[in-house]
């Protein structure tokens, strides 16, 4: 789910910044004398000549400038939630097709969600890493804030698990995930940023079927540097970010509710109930190692088709999550470094799980780097 644009009560939403596209600079030695220079220019020019000149990929930026709804050419839905839709399009002046998240800014105010919403832009947009879905732009109609995302035309990692027989992969796709996900996990830490809404429905799979990381709504800066503060043109700023997560029993909109198989819904927090860690649940201090919890719900789900945790009702599954030894399915289901990895980092005392850095030396990944 993507949260929160503007700021509470009379403030409206800001104005986008001007966005130019970014360019590479080469760095120049004030020392360097004008004959070295004019070599490496002679140098340059003969590459082109000869076909040696390299051609950059173009970057993937769009520029904010003068950006309108009607340079999108709008393809087809991918997704819809009770207060957005994600569609594919196509950005007529470049040509780049990319995924549109168009939020009602009326559903926004409503709920409450736009200086979150403010926040999630604020830090995603300065995020540049392979597993980590890139936020190219933004722009504001009268009626929706519009999100210019890259386009992962593979779908989310849940519709890819819930195609799979028995719904489950094998290890060497599951570890292969785990390993891509840990690696965006390890980008986010060494920035000082918790993502706390870590699973299935928020990685996406790109073109190449390379999971990265999305939706941002419930980050967190853990430390001062860290702190993403944008001041917008109009002066509204957002700082600290991330909403604090709570159990949602309201259920207005069924957006935060799981279907079953009888008509029941079982009421979630905001997120996904089965992925948060004790210390998010129970509202005491958390680390980056909440994030830990949620790989390991992450790993046993994609081996065993069901999280570690899961049950009928909210109340158990609040209680399992807090007292109970996690579920990885029968000895046949989970290999014994597979599961060795799952119990360190579900447990419950979050001091004694590793961190990512350490979860990328685990034998069981490395293991799956070996046969890439």
């Amino acid at each position: 789910m993507v949260a929160g644009v503007a700021a509470h009560g009379s403030a409206t939403v800001p104005t986008p910044p001007r966005w130019e596209a970014r360019r590479s600079h080469s760095s120049r030695d004030e020392s360097s004398t004008r004959g070295r220079r004019r070599k490496r220019v002679q140098e340059k020019k003969e590459k082109k000549a000869t076909g040696q000149h390299h051609n950059p990929k173009p970057q993937l930026v769009i520029q904010q400038r003068d950006l309108r709804d009607g340079d999108f050419q709008r393809l087809e839905v991918l997704g819809e939630g009770s207060y957005s839709v994600v569609l594919a399009a196509r950005h007529l002046p470049s040509g780049l097709t990319v995924a549109l998240k168009e939020l009602s800014r009326r559903r926004l105010r409503s709920l409450n969600l736009e200086t979150q919403l403010q926040w999630e832009i604020n830090l995603h947009r300065t995020l540049r890493h392979p597993n980590i879905v890139r936020l190219l732009s933004y722009y504001i109609t009268s009626t929706s804030v519009v999100l210019v995302l890259e386009l992962c035309p593979n779908g989310t990692l849940q519709q890819k698990l819930q195609s799979m027989p028995e719904r489950r992969f094998n290890e060497a796709r599951a570890s292969c995930y785990i390993g891509q996900v840990a690696l965006g996990l390890a980008y986010l830490h060494e920035h000082g940023i918790v993502h706390r809404d870590l699973k299935p429905e928020n990685i996406l799979l790109d073109a190449q079927g390379v999971a990265r990381l999305g939706d941002f709504g419930w980050s967190k800066a853990l430390t001062t540097t860290a702190a993403v503060t944008v001041v917008e043109s109009d002066g509204i700023e957002a700082s600290g970010g991330g909403r604090q997560p709570g159990i949602n029993t309201d259920d207005d909109d069924g957006e935060d509710c799981e279907e079953w198989d009888d008509g029941r819904r079982r009421p979630t927090v905001c997120g996904t109930l089965d992925y948060l860690s004790p210390e998010l649940l129970g509202g005491t201090p958390y680390s980056y190692s909440a994030d830990m919890w949620s790989l390991g719900a992450l790993l046993v789900e994609l081996l065993c088709g069901k999280p570690p945790f899961y049950r009928t009702s909210q109340r158990e599954t609040l209680s399992a999550i807090r007292d109970e030894i996690p579920q990885l399915g029968d000895d046949g289901a989970i290999s014994p470094l597979a599961r060795d990895l799952a119990l360190q980092l579900l447990q419950k005392d979050p001091n004694k799980r590793p961190t990512v850095t350490e979860v990328l030396q685990h034998p069981w990944l490395r293991r799956s780097r070996d046969r890439d």
